[in-house]
């Protein structure tokens, strides 16, 4: 059994972590979710950058499901791309 940090009190068992389910906090409820590469764009100090990342998308509604280090993981990429295309 995992603690959920994402969602403390609640608890994944690993049968479920190892499965593609996971919780949605648009859904309240566990579903399946569909991992796929996307393009992202992200508008930093006024310029538009774009990078591609992983997303996992509740299967139910449709929306983005994330993680803080994902999260991070995301900006980091973008300010690398930013500072590459803009600043010399």
């Amino acid at each position: 059994m995992i603690i959920n940090s994402r969602f403390p009190g609640s608890l994944i068992l690993e049968s479920e972590k190892m499965s593609k389910e996971e919780y949605c906090p648009y859904c309240e409820d566990y579903y399946e979710y569909d991992s796929k590469k996307e393009t992202l764009t992200y508008t930093v100090k006024g310029q538009k950058v774009s990078i591609e990342a992983k997303v996992r998308r509740c299967s139910n509604c449709g929306k983005g499901l994330t993680s803080d280090k994902e999260d991070q993981k995301v900006l980091d990429l973008v300010y690398a791309e930013y500072n590459r295309k803009f600043k010399k």
